[in-house]
C-alpha cells in the first residue's frame, strides 16, 4: 500500500493510504491485453504453420485458431478503446484563480484564503472519456498530500432546462471535475495545486498552480457615510477623510484612487449583437440552427455579446481557434458554447460558465490579462446585490447577468426556478420612483430593455427588477426578475486596462498605518457628480485585497434653468403651458414650479417633476384675467436647491375671450329687387328628344324581329320540296346548325344603342 503524508506542520505528520480503484485495475488490464496480445497472435501463426503438416494436430489447430480469433476480438476492442483517448488530459485549473478583489504582486501566484477553498480544472484538450481526475497540494514539491479524487463530472451548480432559453433549474452546481479543499488547518504560506486527470485509455495528463494561502486577506472596509441609497456613499462634500480597516495581520499600506462613474460613462456601447437563435447544434460545432423550437444558448451568446465590446480595443479577443478571426459575435459564441459546456436542452449550468469563460482565455492566452470574477451565491444565501452591477458597468468591464423568476413554489434560489442570460449594458443608481435603473441586451433579438431595480421587495434574499415589457406601467405577472448571479470579465494588468481606457485617478495613500489606515480627500477639488471609488490595502507578502463603492460628491448647488417666452397660444383663461431648458446635473432629484400673484414672493410650488428630460408642464385651475409670475428650481439628492429662474409673466384671458366669438342674432334684411330680363323665346320642338329616340330603338327592334322572320320561312319554304323519307338523316342534323347559324347572326348579338 503506497502512503503520501499530509503535513500541517514540520513535527506532525499524518499519513492517508492511496489505494488503487477498481478503474485502474480496468486500465490495466486493458494494457496487459494491448500490449500481449499482438505477441500471442504472432505466436499462433507460428504453432499452425508448424503443425500444418501432421494431421494429427488437426484438432490442436483448430484450437488455437479459436484461440487467437478470441485474442484478435479483445485486441480490437483494445485498440478501438485506445483509440478513442487518441490525445492525453489536458487539465486546466479555473479555480482557484486571482479575482479583481484578491489579487498579488505576483502574477505566478494564485490568491486562496477561507477554510473551505473550491478546487476546479478542466480538460483544454475537449476529451470526452476522462474517468477521474486526483487533487493533491504540496509545499515542497517533492511530498504530495492527497485532497481528493473526482470521479464524477455531475452537477455541482445552478442548471436550467426548458424552451427558450427560460426554463427549470437542474441542481445547484455544474458539470466538471473539482473538490473542496479543508486548508483551516494550514498555516499561511505558499503551497503548489495539482491535478492528474486520467481517461478511458490509461492516458495521464499533468497541471501544477503556485498559490499563496491568507487565512486573513487584506480586505478593507471603507467608512461609511450618509447614503442616499444602497451601495452609494455620500453625498460627501469639503475635506473627508475616507478610513479602512483590514483583519490583515501584516497589511503595510492603503491606496485609494477613482474613476468617474457619470452617465455618459455608463453605457456601454460596441456590445455583439448575436442572436441566440443562431447559435448552437447538437455539437455546437455545426451550421447554427435558425427553426430550432427549443434553443437554451442564451449563456454563451450573453457572453459572446460581453465580450465583443472589450474585443475592440484587444483584437486577441478575436483569434478563432478554427483559423483567422472571428468576423461577428456568433462565431463567438459558438466556440464559447463548446467551452461552456452548454447544453441544447439543459443550457449553461452557473460554474460552467465560470469554467468556460476562464477557458476560453486560456485558448488563447489571455487568463493573465483578464479576471474573470464570478458573483454566484452559495446554497441557502443571498444573491448578489444590483449596487456591484452598477459598479461592474461602471468600472467598463464585460458583464453578464443571470436573472431568475420564480417556479411554482414563489421562492427564488430553488429547484424550480425559471432562468435566462443577458448582457449587462447600461447603469443608473438612482432614478426616481426606484432603487436604479439597469439596462441589458436580451439575446433574444437581441433586444435592449432597461428595468428599474429595488422597486419590488426581495425575494428569500434577492434583488429584482422590473420589465415594463408593454409599457403601462403596471407590474404585470411575467415582469418581474430577480437577480440569481453575474460575472465580470475585466483587465487585470496596466496593458490591457490601457487597451479598454479605463484610467483612475490617484487620490492618495496611507503608508502608517500605526494609528489606523486613512486618506483626506479635498472633495471641492472635484466635480460634483458620481464617482467609483476604489480602496486597496497591500500586506507584506505581496496580497492586494480591494474594496469598491460608488462615491456620490455635492458641493454646490444645482445649475439653474431658464424659464423659454410665452407665446399667445400658450396661455388660456385657466391654464399655462411653461417650457424650460434642461438640467444636466448629475444629481438631479426634481424640477419645482411656483406660481404667484406678487413679483416679489415665489408663491406657491404647483408641480414637482421628477424626469430630468421632461422641460415642458400645464399648469391649469388658474383665474382667468389675472397676472401670474411663474419661476422654476431644480433640487438635487442633497436636497441643495438651484436659484429660482427669472420669472415668466403672464395674464389669463377672460372668460368671453376664450371660447370662440359668435355674433349676436339680428334681422336679415330684405334685398332690393333686381331687374331680370326677360329671354328671348327660342323655337321649341315638336316631339321631345327622349320619344324620338325611344321610337327609333322600337323601329331597330322591329326591323330584326321582323328580318328574322322572314329567313326562317324562307328556310322552311326550301324544305318542303324535300321528299320526307325515314332515311333522310340530314334533317336531323340541318336544324341545329340553322340554329347555330341564327345565333351567330349580328343581328342577334349586336346590343342596342
Amino acid at each position: 500500500m503506497n502512503c503520501r503524508p499530509f503535513s500541517s506542520d514540520s513535527k506532525i505528520r499524518i499519513y492517508q493510504p492511496i489505494c488503487i480503484k477498481e478503474s485502474q485495475i480496468k486500465i490495466l488490464f486493458s494494457y496487459f491485453l494491448k500490449k500481449n496480445s499482438d505477441y500471442w497472435l504472432n505466436e499462433s501463426a507460428m504453432t499452425i504453420h508448424s503443425l500444418a503438416n501432421s494431421k494429427k494436430q488437426f484438432s490442436i489447430i483448430m484450437v488455437i485458431l479459436l484461440f487467437s480469433a478470441g485474442l484478435f476480438f479483445l485486441n480490437s476492442l483494445t485498440k478501438s478503446t485506445v483509440s478513442a483517448a487518441d490525445l492525453p488530459p489536458q487539465p486546466y485549473f479555473t479555480s482557484p484563480a486571482n479575482d479583481e478583489f484578491m489579487g498579488t504582486m505576483d502574477p505566478a501566484y494564485v490568491k486562496v484564503y477561507g477554510d473551505q477553498v473550491e478546487v476546479r480544472v478542466t480538460d483544454l484538450g475537449e476529451e470526452e472519456d476522462i474517468i477521474q481526475t486526483m487533487f493533491e497540494f504540496s509545499e515542497d514539491g517533492l511530498i504530495w498530500n492527497l485532497i481528493g479524487v473526482d470521479e464524477n463530472p455531475g452537477l455541482e451548480g445552478i442548471q436550467f432546462t426548458g424552451n427558450n432559453g427560460e426554463s427549470s433549474t437542474n441542481a445547484w452546481g455544474g458539470t466538471g471535475w473539482n473538490i473542496k479543499w479543508d486548508t483551516s488547518a494550514l498555516p499561511e504560506g505558499y503551497y503548489i495545486l495539482k491535478a492528474t486527470m486520467i481517461d478511458g485509455g490509461g492516458l495521464m495528463g499533468t497541471t501544477e498552480i503556485n498559490v499563496h494561502l491568507d487565512p486573513t486577506p487584506p480586505f478593507l472596509n471603507l467608512d461609511s457615510k450618509p447614503s442616499i441609497a444602497e451601495g452609494v456613499l455620500g453625498p460627501v462634500g469639503g475635506n473627508v477623510r475616507f478610513n479602512a480597516t483590514t483583519l490583515d495581520e501584516d497589511p503595510e499600506f492603503f491606496v485609494l484612487d477613482y474613476i468617474d462613474a457619470s452617465r455618459s460613462g455608463i453605457d456601454q456601447q460596441g456590445l455583439g449583437d448575436a442572436d441566440q437563435e443562431n447559435v448552437g447544434t447538437p455539437n455546437t460545432n455545426g451550421t447554427p440552427q435558425t427553426d430550432d423550437d427549443q434553443n437554451n444558448f442564451c449563456g454563451p451568446t450573453s457572453a459572446a455579446n460581453a465580450l465583443w465590446r472589450l474585443a475592440q480595443n484587444d483584437p486577441a479577443l478575436l483569434n478563432n481557434l478554427n483559423g483567422g478571426q472571428f468576423s461577428n459575435a456568433t462565431e463567438m459564441a459558438e466556440q464559447l458554447g463548446n467551452d461552456t459546456n452548454t447544453d441544447p436542452v439543459n443550457g449553461t449550468a452557473s460554474d460552467d460558465m465560470t469554467s468556460g469563460l476562464r477557458k476560453f482565455l486560456k485558448k488563447r492566452n489571455l487568463d493573465g490579462n483578464y479576471t474573470v470574477k464570478p458573483h454566484i451565491p452559495k446554497q441557502g444565501s443571498r444573491g448578489p446585490f444590483w449596487s456591484e452591477v452598477y459598479n461592474a458597468l461602471k468600472q467598463g468591464e464585460a458583464v453578464i447577468l443571470l436573472k431568475v423568476k420564480p417556479g411554482a413554489d414563489g421562492v427564488v434560489g430553488t429547484a424550480d426556478d425559471i432562468g435566462h442570460y443577458e448582457t449587462g449594458k447600461d447603469a443608473n443608481p438612482l432614478p426616481l420612483g426606484g432603487g436604479g435603473e439597469v439596462s441589458v441586451r436580451d439575446p433574444r433579438g437581441p433586444t435592449d430593455k432597461s428595468g428599474k431595480v429595488k422597486v419590488v421587495p426581495k425575494n428569500n434574499g434577492f434583488e429584482g427588477i422590473w420589465f415594463d415589457e408593454d409599457g403601462d406601467g403596471q407590474q404585470d405577472p411575467g415582469e418581474v426578475w430577480y437577480l440569481l448571479a453575474f460575472w465580470e470579465i475585466s483587465p487585470n494588468n496596466d496593458y490591457t486596462w490601457g487597451l479598454q481606457k479605463v484610467e483612475y485617478n490617484h487620490l492618495g495613500e496611507d503608508l502608517d498605518g500605526s494609528n489606523g489606515y486613512g486618506i483626506p480627500v479635498e472633495t471641492t477639488q472635484i466635480p460634483d457628480g458620481f464617482y467609483l471609488l476604489r480602496g486597496r490595502i497591500f500586506d507584506a507578502t505581496g496580497n492586494v485585497g480591494m474594496n469598491r463603492t460608488t462615491m456620490y460628491i455635492n458641493n454646490h448647488a444645482p445649475n439653474p434653468v431658464t424659464l423659454k417666452t410665452l407665446t399667445t397660444s400658450d396661455v388660456t383663461a385657466n391654464s399655462v403651458t411653461l417650457s424650460w431648458t434642461k438640467n444636466l446635473d448629475e444629481d438631479f432629484k426634481n424640477y419645482q414650479i411656483y406660481i404667484s400673484e406678487s413679483p416679489s414672493t415665489p408663491g406657491s410650488n404647483v408641480r414637482n417633476i421628477t424626469d430630468w428630460t421632461n422641460t415642458t408642464c400645464t399648469i391649469g385651475n388658474l383665474n382667468n384675467q389675472t397676472t401670474y409670475y411663474a419661476t422654476i428650481i431644480v433640487e438635487d439628492l442633497s436636497g441643495l436647491t438651484s436659484n429660482f429662474s427669472e420669472p415668466a409673466i403672464f395674464t389669463t384671458l377672460t372668460s368671453d375671450l376664450n371660447p370662440t366669438p359668435t355674433p349676436p342674432n339680428q334681422p336679415t334684411p330684405t334685398p332690393s329687387p333686381t331687374m331680370t330680363p326677360t329671354p328671348s323665346p327660342e323655337p321649341q320642338t315638336s316631339f321631345p328628344i327622349e320619344l324620338v329616340a325611344g321610337i327609333v330603338a322600337i323601329a331597330i327592334i322591329l326591323t330584326v324581329i321582323g328580318t328574322i322572320f322572314l329567313y326562317k320561312k324562307r328556310s322552311s319554304t326550301k324544305k318542303s320540296h324535300v321528299p320526307t323519307t325515314p332515311e333522310t338523316a340530314p334533317e336531323k342534323t340541318e336544324e341545329p346548325q340553322e340554329k347555330e347559324q341564327v345565333n351567330q347572326s349580328p343581328e342577334e348579338n349586336e346590343s342596342p344603342d
